[in-house]
């Protein structure tokens, strides 16, 4: 029990709040580098992030990286036909590498506030956890959504007759690709969970408990 008393007294509601606050300020930096230019906004966002990696010290992220990297990658190869922007298009070999990046650093970003809360999940089950993960990404998929359209105008002009979600109306696509927005997190987190990457943010005693209970 003392890892987890531990692991609440460091959590506060405060730190929570700073958790988001420096994810929103990152995602609007990341949203206004993409309207100015996608494809220079790409270039400096991901070398950001590959340095904030290297200084704080999270090598253990860039496993995370590649998941989410990949499902991105794979989910452009799809749905690439469902993609055009009008003033946002950064085409690679014939893909649109807009959302493939913004899929990568959304997923990233949801996984670093999660890992917060790795202390405190005591030994829950992987179905709470995931669907604790699950509200994360799909609160911040809502907000990013809804500020790319209303505030910088970001707009797919591909799916723009599609009808949005009822309670923001953005995120117009044909409710395939909407499903798979929101069933993207979770399979990211399922991944990782199977791969059993390691937490940056674990203390020593949760991590020897975890990987005890898995080994019984």
């Amino acid at each position: 029990m003392h890892y987890i008393k531990r692991g609440i007294k460091k959590f506060s509601l405060k730190r929570l709040a700073k958790l988001w606050a420096m994810n929103i300020i990152f995602l609007l930096f990341l949203s206004l580098l993409l309207a100015y230019n996608t494809g220079f906004g790409i270039v400096t966002i991901l070398i950001l992030f590959i340095l904030y990696l290297l200084v704080t010290g999270r090598k253990s992220l860039f496993y995370h990286f590649f998941v989410a990297f990949s499902i991105s990658f794979v989910w452009v190869l799809i749905a690439n036909e469902r993609y055009g922007y009008a003033d946002n298009n950064a085409i690679i070999f014939w893909l649109n590498i807009f959302p493939m990046f913004a899929f990568t650093a959304g997923l990233l970003g949801t996984y670093m506030i999660y890992s917060h809360f790795e202390n405190i999940l005591k030994k829950r089950p992987f179905i709470q956890k995931l669907l604790l993960f699950a509200i994360l990404y799909w609160v911040l998929l809502i907000f990013v959504e809804s500020i790319g359209y209303y505030v910088f105008g970001i707009s797919n002009i591909t799916n723009a007759n599609y009808r949005g979600l009822p309670f923001c109306n953005c995120l117009h696509a044909p409710y395939w690709m909407q499903a798979a927005y929101f069933l993207i997190g979770p399979l990211f987190f399922s991944i990782c969970s199977f791969l059993m990457f390691r937490n940056p943010h674990i203390t020593p005693n949760v991590k020897q408990h975890l990987l005890k209970s898995l080994k019984t």
